[in-house]
């Protein structure tokens, strides 16, 4: 037991070197996969191995799990679930993203758990989505104490359900309830809670949060924080090659010299702000001026478009906007990607959108990602490099400055005789990136190469 382990650690200090130096090692991600997964894992990761002992050594604590993406926080939070049933007869509430909701599926089926969509009680997990009516009416026509007397102790549910939708109030109300039932929460992207679905979550006993983002405000909570600050890839060996793209537009000529003229790749994703009619139109348009490639469109979790994207003989796009595939989604058989206007994102959101692609389960080494920004507006080039770095390096927390204010401290740079494109990567951040980690500079003070007064002076330029 992994009890028994941890209480022999502590024994003496050389017997808690040795169990530590077997946790930390491959025996160790075995054992435990052994112990807490079905027979599909075959070794956890660090952080998962990281993260299970905290919820474990740390049994009535709220808890904020930081951990990078593709760290398996999912799969973390089912075998906490499966445990805390078997060990204590905790029951556990899941709350998922509607964006995320198909990777949850995906992985209660990984763990072969049952689930038959019409039938909960022929199922060992209760979904209620529109997807299982079945299970959603189960729920909604049983009292507390008729679940009870149920083997079910794992409940699958979206944020929309629980408080993110007025429609759904009364789905709501019966969720809230069944806190007298499952001691324990577990929010999947807990980053994006809004409000009021925090004050129905408050309801639960226990609140477990998991997020590659860091949160703050958060009281009466342990935060673990499973992101490596010394690593920028945090178990990725994918190597992300990018090259900026400079356009006068963003339409759909740009797109076809990329794929005819640059492009040798043969799994791309290309990730657009259109919306739906400028999909359609945009598709349209590909499919008929741009031969050699087949074009798959996506959009939020559809699995029959990735399926159809992952089998395909032909060299195939996959078209999505950068919203519908921000978080919960993975495209780990890609080996090229097109950001089209990247510089529009939040810092958080272009990372998220390189993490769908750089996963630890890419067997591509190198992925090629292009850039595109207008070539006419230079904040455009500034916020498109400035979101290059903080989604290549985990180890950055950067928000962006306003357009105006970038406008003015890129023309005193210019006055002063400095190409931003020459500056290296801790002047550039730090000058037009708002840095919200725990010291001032996010870098070291011999990193810099221009004088730090001269540096200070154009951040607080406003």
């Amino acid at each position: 037991m992994i009890e028994d382990i941890l209480n022999f650690g502590r024994t003496c200090r050389r017997i808690r070197s040795n169990v530590l130096y077997f946790l930390r090692g491959k025996e160790g991600a075995i054992y435990m996969a052994s112990r807490y997964a079905k027979s599909k894992v075959n070794a956890l990761y660090k952080e998962q191995m990281k993260g299970l002992l905290a919820l474990k050594a740390h049994p009535e604590q709220n808890i904020f799990i930081r951990a990078p993406l593709s760290s398996g926080k999912t799969l973390l939070a089912l075998m906490h679930a499966e445990e805390s049933w078997k060990m204590h007869g905790i029951r556990t509430m899941i709350v998922a993203t509607p964006k995320c909701f198909t990777s949850w599926i995906d992985h209660i089926r990984m763990l072969d758990y049952k689930l038959v969509k019409s039938r909960p009680e022929k199922s060992d997990v209760i979904v209620f989505h529109s997807s299982c009516k079945g299970h959603r009416d189960f729920i909604l026509s049983s009292s507390n104490r008729k679940l009870e007397s149920t083997p079910h102790y794992i409940f699958l549910t979206t944020t929309y359900y629980m408080g993110g939708s007025h429609s759904s109030r009364s789905a709501t109300t019966r969720l809230v309830n069944l806190h007298h039932l499952c001691k324990q929460i577990i929010v999947d992207e807990s980053h994006l809670l809004k409000d009021r679905i925090s004050a129905h979550i408050d309801s639960f006993e226990r609140k477990i949060y998991l997020s590659a983002s860091p949160m703050d405000h958060l009281r009466d909570f342990k935060i673990l924080d499973l992101v490596n600050k010394n690593k920028k890839s945090n178990g990725s060996s994918v190597k992300m090659k990018y090259s900026f793209v400079s356009s006068k537009g963003s339409g759909v000529d740009l797109i076809k010299d990329l794929l005819t003229k640059e492009i040798t790749g043969r799994k791309i994703v290309l990730f657009t702000h259109w919306d739906t009619l400028k999909m359609k139109q945009g598709m349209a348009w590909l499919k008929s001026n741009v031969p050699g490639y087949r074009f798959v469109r996506f959009y939020n979790t559809s699995e029959f478009s990735l399926s159809r994207f992952r089998k395909s003989k032909e060299r195939c796009v996959l078209v999505t906007t950068i919203f519908s595939a921000s978080e919960g989604t993975n495209f780990e058989m890609a080996d090229t990607a097109v950001y089209m206007d990247f510089g529009r994102l939040v810092p958080q959101r272009a990372r998220q959108c390189f993490g769908r692609i750089r996963r630890r389960n890419n067997q591509n080494p190198v992925v090629y990602n292009y850039l595109v920004y207008d070539t006419n507006n230079p904040v455009s080039y500034i916020n498109t490099r400035l979101n290059l770095h903080n989604a290549l390096d985990l180890r950055l927390e950067l928000s962006k400055k306003k357009g105006s204010t970038v406008n003015k401290i890129y023309r005193m740079m210019a006055k002063d005789g400095i190409r931003i494109r020459d500056l290296p990567k801790p002047d550039f951040v730090t000058i037009f990136g708002d840095n919200n980690g725990n010291r001032p500079l996010p870098f070291k003070e011999e990193d810099y190469t221009l004088p730090l007064f001269q540096m200070i002076g154009y951040m607080n330029i406003i």
